[in-house]
């Protein structure tokens, strides 16, 4: 199975925008959003949707979709419509994998970015919806050290993984108290839960998804 309208839809809606702010977007905003998703769902699929009616008719439909979602988000809560996406966009996925077999995109690399997107905006998206940081909060350290985190499981250096976990958290302790503007006990209080979840939720879906990858692959 490979994950290209899935990649598209997780890129569109959660890599390079906060989830919990596009049932706020004002109009103009939200168009320049959605120059932004034809051009992610063309990015990954390019190579294979123009070469059949089929795969032309996929790719409007992957697009109409999400357009369709973002919308609803304005009358709707998110996690309805998060897992109506999902399944969706997985479902289109399996339809189309006999189409991207051959992609630029291998199978494997496909599921690698996925899991990669997994565990680090994926994280975000819970510990927003479970208010563990602020939702419309920035999440750019615990994304990056997620990332790393992730990157380094796939390449099974435990020791960058643990180099990773110190280095977060002592940029944490000196960079991101003192541009809080808190003072130390404020800012400790409010961020000591994100110091843990952070790197352990990264940790399990980034090993979840070693496994899960090997046993397909």
């Amino acid at each position: 199975m490979t994950l290209h309208f899935l990649l598209g839809y997780l890129v569109s809606d959660h890599t390079f925008v906060n989830n919990y702010k596009l049932d706020k977007m004002k109009k103009n905003r939200m168009l320049f959003h959605f120059v932004w998703v034809f051009i992610f769902y063309l990015a990954f699929t390019f190579d294979v949707v123009f070469k059949s009616g089929l795969g032309i008719f996929l790719f409007v439909l992957a697009i109409g979709f999400n357009i369709a979602i973002d919308l609803l988000r304005k009358r709707y809560k998110n996690p309805i419509l998060e897992i109506s996406a999902l399944a969706f966009y997985i479902v289109l996925s399996l339809v189309s994998t006999s189409m991207f077999l051959t992609s630029f995109i291998s199978p494997e690399f496909s599921w690698y970015l996925v899991g990669m997107i997994l565990a680090t905006v994926g994280v975000t998206y819970f510990i927003r919806r479970f208010k563990i940081i602020d939702p419309v909060k920035s999440d750019s350290v615990g994304i990056s050290e997620r990332l790393a985190l992730f990157i380094f499981v796939f390449a099974q250096k435990i020791e960058f993984v643990i180099i990773t976990v110190v280095v977060a958290l002592l940029y944490r302790l000196i960079f991101s108290l003192i541009f809080s503007g808190k003072s130390k006990k404020e800012w400790v209080a409010d961020n000591k839960k994100e110091w843990v979840i952070s790197p352990v939720a990264g940790l399990i879906v980034s090993y979840i998804w070693f496994f899960i990858m090997r046993m397909i692959f």
